[in-house]
């Protein structure tokens, strides 16, 4: 059993360069929101069992994360492991990645924290975490099978498991099943394919609605119709663009397609930052339009029940591919174990025990996202569609897309899309132009 290292946090907060932005959460701190039940979770740890100071790392979710998440938490923790104290400390969102790199360069990390999948293999390649089998193996056996297994093989480095997702997010969209109705179409049988949000676009369209709504600076939509083409943004050795692929020539003609039949807002054709903001119309909030863009943003579920009264909303699932499959870019947030922690033994009983299906469920509906179990979502409480749209993480995919080059596609992707949306260029233009700079970028920024 480790001991605890104690480090200076104010050496912590000047590497980092923070000041005035972390909480510290004391084991004993009173929970000032109701924590699950530790009843159905085991009695105290015996003797033998973990023991002394862990430290985490956590980043804001809510506005006050140590009262609604955290507090409750560690008190229902310390009931059980009486010998662990669990100190949370808040950290700044800014530059997180860097600063966890620099801390662990320094050998001045926590024990533990709150880190995102598309960390793996910087953090794993940098030696800054630990893979977590052997721990799962002692504490948790079952623990790593209880997730989608298209999530959890993207978390894995050299074959082994380096984090362990606590919260997730799926790329879906909203319908108004009134409008749906209206345009001849059932209600209750979502939209699946893209075939589906083609026809609800045309139906829409004969009433004088839009069908959908599209931005061409999002890439979550994008790859949310490519992959419903069967496609994918890059080879599976990540070192090859397949934006050129047939499958993403035609997800850029059916993009233009929405735009040249006036399927969609054409201010979404712009290249503006935020081109429905700019425009300053919600045609979804005035009930002009059948469905939302794809996007993971599941708080429009809230947003748009206060803004339309009485507004009956479904959930448009992950697309399904000619072959059956689906895939979801994630939103994913993961905890792992930094190499440099001091008390790595007693935090891989904190971080498996945090993904209990209870505890899972209790974080997750605190600070607004989905449990990334099914056996914790059968304990997450919300309305019945936000439900539905959180089962949709069944579908989430962690690969070559998601680890490598992600974000640097929509640079490529958006001013050709763009042109090609405004008939400035064919669609099968902009896409080989888009793959032929993403290769360039590629081999100007090679990845192992």
């Amino acid at each position: 059993m480790q001991t605890t290292q104690q480090f200076s946090r104010r050496q912590v907060l000047k590497l980092l360069g923070i000041t005035g932005t972390t909480v510290a959460l004391a084991a004993c701190a009173p929970p000032v929101a109701p924590a699950p039940s530790a009843s159905s979770e085991g009695s105290s740890a015996s003797t033998g069992g973990p023991s002394g100071k862990v430290v985490m790392w956590a980043f804001p979710l809510t506005k006050n994360d140590p009262e609604t998440i955290w507090n409750p938490l560690v008190e229902k923790f310390t009931k059980e492991y009486p010998n662990v104290q669990v100190e949370v400390q808040m950290q700044s969102l800014d530059a997180r990645r860097e600063k966890m790199l620099a801390a662990a360069a320094a050998k001045a990390t926590p024990d533990l924290a709150y880190l995102n999948n598309d960390m793996v293999f910087s953090f794993a390649q940098a030696d800054a975490i630990v893979s977590l089998d052997d721990y799962l193996q002692k504490i948790a056996p079952e623990l790593s099978g209880q997730y989608p297994k298209g999530m959890i093989d993207g978390l894995k480095y050299s074959g082994k498991l380096m984090m362990l997702p606590i919260l997730s997010g799926a790329v879906c969209g909203l319908y108004n099943k009134t409008l749906y109705q209206e345009s001849g179409l059932d209600p209750a049988k979502n939209p699946q394919t893209n075939d589906d949000i083609l026809n609800m676009c045309v139906e829409a369209k004969k009433k004088g609605y839009y069908g959908t709504g599209y931005r061409v600076n999002n890439l979550e939509s994008f790859t949310a119709y490519l992959y419903g083409f069967g496609g994918r943004l890059l080879s599976a050795d990540h070192q090859t663009s397949l934006l050129d692929s047939p499958e993403s020539v035609e997800t850029f003609k059916f993009i233009v397609d929405l735009f040249k039949q006036e399927y969609v807002p054409k201010a979404g054709a712009t290249a503006a930052a935020d081109a429905a903001a700019a425009a300053a119309t919600d045609y979804f909030a005035q009930q002009k339009q059948i469905s939302t863009e794809y996007t993971s943003n599941m708080s429009l579920i809230g947003q748009y029940e206060k803004q339309v009264s009485g507004i009956q909303l479904g959930v448009t699932e992950v697309l399904k591919a000619k072959d059956g499959t689906r895939r979801s870019t994630p939103t994913l947030g993961c905890l792992g174990i930094f190499s440099a922690g001091q008390n790595r033994d007693a935090a891989a009983y904190w971080l498996t025990w945090l993904l209990r299906p209870e505890n899972l469920a209790f974080y997750n509906t605190q600070g607004g996202f989905v449990p990334p179990t099914a056996s914790a979502r059968e304990k997450w409480e919300v309305d019945p569609v936000t439900k539905e749209w959180g089962g949709q993480v069944e579908n989430i995919a962690v690969d070559q897309d998601i680890q490598y080059y992600y974000n640097s596609n929509i640079t490529f992707i958006q001013p050709v899309l763009s042109a090609a949306a405004l008939g400035q260029m064919a669609p099968e233009d902009a896409a080989k132009q888009a793959a032929t700079q993403m290769n360039d970028y590629i081999k100007e920024n090679p990845l192992k």
